[in-house]
């Protein structure tokens, strides 16, 4: 989570400037998303990049779908912001190679390129 909330830092100061407010809320909501599934099953409130394996991504995947009732669309986009991270770490060297492999067999139809979409948020 601390990966995560680095990436969100640089998102908010550059609102405005390069970056669009709804990419930034889009962010924010993947991360309480995240954050929320990881309290509820795990009493979590952070996790490893090394423990980013198949069954907790699979377990994230249908929390949303099931406990949280969101669409399709939604579930796919917080998937694809986990692999999003995972590139980021892999560029860092804090790399778990094979887990952006594990969130590609989870949701296959996830692409390099991100697309958020537009939400309303408190930031």
């Amino acid at each position: 989570m601390n990966l995560f909330r680095e990436q969100l830092e640089p998102y908010k100061k550059k609102i405005g400037i390069e970056k669009a407010e709804s990419t930034y809320c889009g962010l924010v909501a993947d991360y309480k998303s995240l954050l929320l599934s990881m309290k509820s099953k795990k009493n979590a409130e952070d996790i490893v990049i090394e423990e980013l394996e198949k069954s907790f991504i699979e377990d994230y995947y249908n929390w949303m779908l099931g406990t949280c009732a969101l669409a399709n669309s939604t579930v796919f986009g917080r998937v694809n912001t986990l692999k999003w991270l995972m590139y980021i770490a892999q560029e860092k060297r804090l790399d778990y190679g094979s887990s952006v492999r594990i969130i590609s067999s989870v949701c296959p139809n996830t692409r390099g390129v991100l697309s958020f979409p537009k939400r309303n948020c408190k930031g």
